[in-house]
């Protein structure tokens, strides 16, 4: 169909290129539209593939981050048994010098003073067994680690 514009009155043309522009506006938008978006049947998402790789690779991570973990938490515990020690010797010391005698080995009377351990006597982080002392010099026997 073809459209004579000499027959047409103005209004009529100033109405047919107002719909001619929107048309080309729309147009427009459409293309802009499928540029941004890419290929419009791409499928948005991960593949299979694509998770079991990132899956592999989470795994590595994680055996190389895991024994530094546990061997910082065994440093630690290791260095909150020495630490142990050192405060039951000096505990102990203090016993000898006000009662005139060591303690017993198994720690069961200076234990049941809370002057010299008011939340009782600690026991191993590592291995969790109780402490013991010499009864000659008073020093907190074995717990090596």
């Amino acid at each position: 169909m073809t459209i004579k514009f000499d027959r047409i009155t103005a209004p009529q043309r100033r109405l047919l290129q107002r719909r001619l522009l929107q048309r080309r506006l729309l147009q427009r938008r459409l293309l802009q539209r499928q540029s941004l978006r890419g290929q419009p049947d791409r499928r948005c998402g991960l593949s299979l593939l694509e998770l079991l790789a990132a899956v592999a690779i989470m795994g590595v991570i994680a055996m190389a981050v895991f024994p530094r973990i546990t061997d910082s938490a065994r440093t630690a515990n290791d260095g909150s048994c020495q630490l142990r020690k050192g405060v039951i010797e000096v505990q102990v010391g203090l016993w000898r010098r006000e009662q005139g005698r060591w303690p017993m080995t198994d720690l069961s009377d200076i234990g049941a003073s809370v002057l010299y351990f008011p939340e009782g006597v600690p026991s191993c982080p590592v291995d969790g067994t109780r402490y013991t002392i010499d009864a000659v010099t008073g020093r907190v026997n074995g717990h090596r680690h």
